[in-house]
C-alpha cells in the first residue's frame, strides 16, 4: 500500500468512526424536511467528511444539505475535477443536476463570512478541519455559538475528532449494545457489521471464512463495507425504523421482510423497494466520489463491448483504483426485471419496445446482457482458440492424474454445459473453478504457473458467455443486501460454540449422528468448539476416539479452523480401569491434534453434574449453547441442564434438514441468518473416517447421451424398455469378453436363443458401430459376433451391463445444476470393519443427501434394498433413498419389493419416462 492510500484509509476510518458515533439524523427533528451538515476546512480530512455526509445520509423525505466553507477558491476546484461525475448526482452551488433530475443531496460552498452573514442558524451538525489545527476547537465554537438550538461541532485535533455540544448531549445507544452479557466498543460494532456486510458480498455458497477475513482487511473492502453500516440507521428510519439496538432494529425489519414476502403486504413490499433504491444512491455516491464515472465511450454513449475485452464491467487502473462502471445510473421503485415480459429470459436477448419503459439501473441489466450475449455467440462459433487453452489444461492435468484429473474433467464439463448454455452451470462455475485451482497446489511450480495463467485465459475468455447465462438484474444486488439487513444488524464473528457431542454407544457410528456435532458450528462458521460430553459404563471408547478424529477430519478437509476443546463428565459409577482408558483416548487425542485441550470431571450424583455442567458452560465463554443434541440418556436430566444454561448463555436447537435455528432462547436473531452453506460427499466420508477410498470418474461427458439412446432403445426404434435392457446386458457380455485390454472380439456367441432379444443385440452393435465406438462389425446366421472396439475407454464402459446406468443418471442429476455436489462410482470401506463398500451415485443439496443404486437386472433381489437401507443407514446425512432398477415390471414379484422398499423410505424408479427426466425427477424427491 503507498503511503498516500495508507493516509487516505486513516483519514476515512478515522471519519467513519466519527459518523457512527454521531449520526446525523441526532441533529434533525423528525418534522424537519432535511438534515443540514457544516463543513469548514480546506484538508483531506474536509473532503473526505464531505463524501462520508454525501455517502450516509441519504434517507427518503429528507433533503441532505451540505454547506462547506473555503478559504482557498482552488479547493472546490480540485474537489470536483477529482469527482468528475458528481454533478449528475448532487446540486453544486444550487446548479441544476444533469437533465434536471432530482437531486441526491445539495453541496454549496461558502466563504466563511458569507456563511455567517446569511447560514449562520442553520447547520446544528459541525465539522471543522483546517490546516491550523490549534485553533480548529476555536473556530468550532464560533460556528458553534452561531447556532441558538442544540448542535454538535467536532473539529480535527491531531489525528482525532473531539466533539462539543450545545445544550442536549448526543445519542448514543447505537453504539455500545448491550447483548447476551457482553459489551462491543462502537469499532467492534462497526467492524462486525462491515464484516458481516462483506460476508453478502461474498456471494452464496461454502464460505472460506479465512479467505474472506483476509479480503474484509483490504483497504477498498473495509471501507466500503463500513460505508453501507453507517447507511443503514438512515435508511431504516426512511421506513419508520427508529430503534437504535441493532438488535431490536433488526426484530422490526424482519417483520416488514416477512410481511412483503410473496406480495403478502403490497406497503411492505414498496418499503423495501425504497430501500433498495436509497441503497443504490448511496453506493453510485460512493463511487462518485472516489473519481468513478459511468462507463462510457469519448462521446458520452454507454460502451459495453470494452466489458467484454476486460472480462470485467468494472475499469480500473494500474493501482486498482476504479475508474468506470456501468451501473452508476439513477434506479427507481416503478420498474422490476422480476415481473412482466422480463420474466421471460429471451426477452432480454434482443431488442424490446418494452425497454422504453425501464429506468437507467434496469436497462443497464438488459443491454449488458445482450452485450454478453452476442460475444458468446461468437465464441461459440469460432471456439478453436478457446479449446486449445483447455486442451493444454487437460494435458497438464492427465500428468498429474487421481483427483487432478477428475477436477478437470468436472470442469470441463461444467464449461461444455456453460456453452451450451446452461444457467445453473454458469452459477456453479465457482465451485469447479476453486476445486481444481486448489489442485494446483500440489503441482510443480513451473506446471502451477502455467495452468493457473491457462485457467485465467480460460476464464477471461469464458466472461461473456457465463455473463450472459446468468441473466443478471443489477437491482437485485442491491435487493439482497435489503433482505439480509436483519442479519448484518445481529450476525456475530469468530463465534464460540458450547454443546453435547453426542452419544458413543453404537458399536458402529453414523454419519447422521456425528454431522449434528458439526452442523451448527458449519452453519456458523464457528472459531471455537467446546463439546461437553457424558462419559457412562456403556460409552463405547473406539467411537469416541472416532468421533473426535471425525470431527477434526470434517473441519480440516473443509479448510475451516477451529479450535476444539472437550469437557468430559464421568459417573462415579465408572471402574478406574475405563477412566484410564478415557484419559489414555483424550491424551492422544491432544497429541495428534484432534482437539487442543480437555478436561474430565467426576461426577458424584445428577445435582453435581447438572452444577459441573453450568459451571463449564459459564466459564467456556461461549457465545451460544446447540441443545440439538442431549448430553445424557436422561430426558429429566436433559431437561434440568437445558433450564440452567438457557439462563447462562442464548440457547438454541439447529434443524439441519431445514436448515433452520429453531427452539432459540436469547437468540431470536439466528433465525435471519440465510444459510447458503452445504456439504460435499467429501466431507461426508471425512466424517466416517473412510478407508481405501476409490473413486471411479465417469469420463463420458460427451458421450452417455449416445449410449443411453442405444440402451433405452430410442436410437434403435424399440420400445419396450425392459427387452433393452436385458439386451444390453448381452452386449456388454459379448463386448468385455477377453479381459480389459482386449479390443477384438473374435467369434463371440451372443448369449441369447430368444430372437427378438438378438434383433435387439444386433441393432445395438450396428448403433454402437455408427456412433464411432466399433469398427468391423460382423455377425453370423448363428449369431457369433466379431468386432473391434474403438479404444479401452469404450471398452470400459461395458466392464459391468448397469454401468450406463450409473453413468446416465451421474450427468443427468449434473445437468441440472441444482445439486450442491454429485459423485458416482465411490469404494470404500468403514472405519471398523474390512468389507469394501460401494456408492453407485450420491447427491447433495444444503445438508441433506440422496443416495441412489441403479441395477439393470432380470430379476428383483431384496437385497437391492437391503444393501441401500444399510448405506443410507451409515452414511447418509438427512437422507432419501432411490432405486433406479430396469427390470420387468410386469412380473408378479416386482410391486412386491417395491412395497418392501416402501416400508424402507426407499422410492423405485423403473418407469422410462421418469429416468427420460431423471435430473429433475431426483430434484423433486430431494425437494420432497
Amino acid at each position: 500500500m503507498t503511503k498516500e492510500k495508507r493516509k487516505d484509509l486513516e483519514v476515512a476510518i478515522t471519519i467513519q468512526k466519527h459518523i457512527f458515533h454521531h449520526p446525523f439524523y441526532n441533529w434533525c427533528g423528525d418534522f424537519e424536511d432535511s438534515m443540514k451538515i457544516l463543513i469548514v476546512g480546506d484538508t483531506c480530512y474536509a473532503g473526505r467528511f464531505a463524501d462520508f455526509s454525501l455517502q450516509t445520509g441519504q434517507m427518503s423525505e429528507k433533503k441532505l444539505q451540505i454547506y462547506w466553507c473555503v478559504s482557498d477558491p482552488s479547493t472546490r476546484e480540485n474537489y470536483l475535477k477529482q469527482r468528475p461525475a458528481l454533478r449528475e448526482f448532487v446540486s453544486v452551488d444550487k446548479t441544476q443536476c444533469a437533465a434536471g433530475k432530482e437531486p441526491y443531496a445539495y453541496l454549496d460552498f461558502k466563504s466563511t463570512e458569507e456563511y455567517l452573514d446569511s447560514f449562520s442558524e442553520e447547520c446544528r451538525y459541525i465539522f471543522v478541519a483546517t490546516d491550523d489545527m490549534l485553533h480548529n476547537q476555536e473556530t468550532a465554537e464560533l460556528f458553534k455559538q452561531a447556532v441558538r438550538e442544540d448542535c454538535l461541532a467536532s473539529y480535527l485535533y491531531g489525528d482525532r475528532i473531539e466533539v462539543s455540544f450545545n445544550r442536549k448531549q448526543d445519542t448514543l445507544e447505537h453504539i455500545e449494545t448491550q447483548e447476551a452479557g457482553s459489551r462491543l466498543s462502537s469499532e467492534e460494532e462497526l467492524e462486525r457489521m462491515a464484516f458481516n456486510t462483506h460476508r453478502i458480498w461474498e456471494g452464496p455458497g461454502n464460505l472460506d471464512y479465512e479467505k474472506a477475513r483476509e479480503r474484509f482487511m483490504e483497504p477498498y473492502n473495509f471501507k466500503s463495507s463500513a460505508a453501507f453500516v453507517l447507511s443503514i440507521p438512515y435508511k431504516l428510519r426512511s421506513v419508520g425504523i427508529k430503534e437504535t439496538n441493532p438488535y431490536d432494529a433488526a426484530v422490526r425489519m424482519n417483520r416488514i421482510i416477512e410481511e412483503a414476502a410473496g406480495g403478502a403486504d403490497p406497503e411492505k413490499a414498496e418499503m423495501l423497494k425504497k430501500l433498495s433504491v436509497l441503497e443504490h444512491r448511496r453506493w453510485v455516491l460512493e463511487k462518485v466520489t472516489e473519481g468513478a464515472v459511468r462507463l462510457t465511450d469519448k462521446n458520452g454513449n454507454a460502451c459495453y463491448r470494452t466489458c467484454v475485452d476486460r472480462a470485467s464491467i468494472q475499469k480500473r487502473d494500474s493501482e486498482g483504483n476504479l475508474l468506470m462502471h456501468p451501473c452508476i445510473v439513477r434506479s427507481t421503485c416503478s420498474s422490476s426485471l422480476n415481473a412482466g415480459i422480463y420474466k421471460d429470459h429471451s426477452v432480454w436477448d434482443r431488442l424490446s419496445p418494452a425497454d422504453a419503459e425501464l429506468d437507467e439501473l434496469d436497462l443497464v441489466s438488459v443491454q449488458l446482457h445482450r452485450t454478453m450475449f452476442a460475444a458468446a455467440k461468437r465464441l461459440r462459433s469460432h471456439r478453436e482458440p478457446f479449446m486449445a487453452l483447455l486442451d493444454e489444461l487437460r494435458s497438464i492435468c492427465e500428468r498429474e492424474g487421481g483427483l487432478v484429473k477428475r477436477n478437470y474433467d468436472r470442469y470441463f464439463f461444467c464449461i461444455e454445459n456453460i456453452l451450451d448454455s446452461s444457467l445453473p452451470y454458469a452459477a456453479q462455475f465457482e465451485t469447479y473453478e476453486k476445486m481444481l485451482r486448489k489442485n494446483t497446489d500440489t503441482f510443480s511450480k513451473g506446471h502451477k504457473l502455467r495452468a493457473e495463467k491457462l485457467m485465467d485465459g480460460i476464464r477471461r475468455m469464458l466472461y461473456p458467455a457465463l455473463e450472459s447465462n446468468q441473466y443478471r438484474d443489477y437491482k437485485r444486488y442491491n435487493e439482497e443486501l435489503t433482505a439480509h439487513l436483519p442479519f448484518i444488524l445481529t450476525g456475530k464473528k469468530d463465534v464460540h460454540l458450547c454443546m453435547p457431542l453426542g452419544e458413543a454407544s453404537s458399536v458402529r457410528g453414523n454419519n447422521e449422528d456425528f454431522f449434528r456435532s458439526v452442523a451448527s458450528a458449519t452453519a456458523l462458521y464457528a472459531e471455537k468448539l467446546t463439546y461437553l460430553y457424558s462419559f457412562e459404563y456403556t460409552t463405547n471408547s473406539a467411537i469416541l476416539e472416532s468421533k473426535l478424529k471425525a470431527v477434526r477430519n470434517y473441519f480440516d478437509y473443509r479448510g475451516k479452523s477451529c479450535e476444539i476443546k472437550i469437557v468430559v463428565f464421568v459417573s462415579k459409577e465408572v471402574r478406574v480401569q475405563r477412566k484410564k482408558e478415557l484419559e489414555n483416548i483424550l491424551v492422544r487425542a491432544e497429541k495428534t491434534g484432534y482437539i487442543q485441550q480437555y478436561q474430565i470431571m467426576i461426577s458424584e450424583n445428577t445435582d453435581i453434574m447438572i452444577k459441573q455442567v453450568s459451571d463449564a458452560v459459564r466459564n467456556s465463554g461461549a457465545d451460544f449453547y446447540d441443545g440439538t443434541v442431549s448430553l445424557t440418556g436422561s430426558a429429566i436430566v436433559n431437561g434440568f441442564i437445558t433450564a440452567a444454561i438457557s439462563k447462562l448463555v442464548p440457547y438454541f436447537e439447529f434443524d439441519s434438514y431445514n436448515k433452520k435455528f429453531v427452539s432459540c432462547v436469547n437468540c431470536d436473531y439466528l433465525k435471519y441468518i440465510r444459510l447458503s452453506s452445504f456439504i460435499q460427499v467429501e466431507d461426508m466420508f471425512a466424517l466416517m473416517n473412510a478407508q481405501d477410498k476409490e473413486f471411479n470418474y465417469q469420463d463420458y461427458a460427451d458421450t452417455y447421451r449416445t449410449y443411453w439412446s442405444i440402451y433405452c432403445g430410442d436410437a434403435i426404434g424399440v420400445k419396450d424398455f425392459s427387452l433393452c435392457a436385458r439386451s444390453w446386458t448381452k452386449v456388454s457380455n459379448i463386448l468385455r469378453s477377453g479381459g480389459g485390454n482386449c479390443l477384438r472380439i473374435n467369434g463371440q456367441d451372443m448369449g441369447t436363443p430368444d430372437k427378438r432379444e438378438a434383433r435387439v443385440v444386433a441393432k445395438m452393435l450396428q448403433a454402437l458401430k455408427e456412433g464411432g465406438f466399433l469398427t468391423f462389425l460382423n455377425i453370423t446366421p448363428q449369431n457369433r459376433v466379431s468386432v473391434h472396439i474403438a479404444d479401452k475407454k469404450v471398452k470400459r464402459i461395458f466392464a459391468r451391463a448397469g454401468e450406463i446406468l450409473e453413468i446416465y443418471v451421474y450427468f443427468e442429476a449434473c445437468r441440472t445444476g441444482w445439486f450442491d455436489d454429485v459423485q458416482t462410482g465411490y469404494r470404500f470401506r468403514w472405519e471398523f470393519d474390512d468389507v469394501t463398500n460401494e456408492l453407485d451415485c450420491v447427491l447433495t443439496k444444503g445438508y441433506r443427501s440422496l443416495l441412489v443404486e441403479c441395477k439393470s437386472t432380470k430379476d428383483m433381489d431384496e437385497s437391492f434394498y437391503l444393501t441401500l437401507d444399510s448405506l443410507a443407514d451409515h452414511f447418509g446425512i438427512g437422507c432419501k433413498k432411490v432405486l433406479i432398477a430396469v427390470t420387468d415390471t410386469n412380473g408378479s414379484s416386482y410391486g412386491n419389493y417395491v412395497s418392501r422398499g416402501k416400508q424402507m423410505d426407499i422410492i423405485t424408479i423403473s418407469q422410462k419416462t421418469d429416468l427420460d427426466r431423471i435430473g429433475e425427477k431426483l430434484k423433486e424427491i430431494m425437494m420432497m
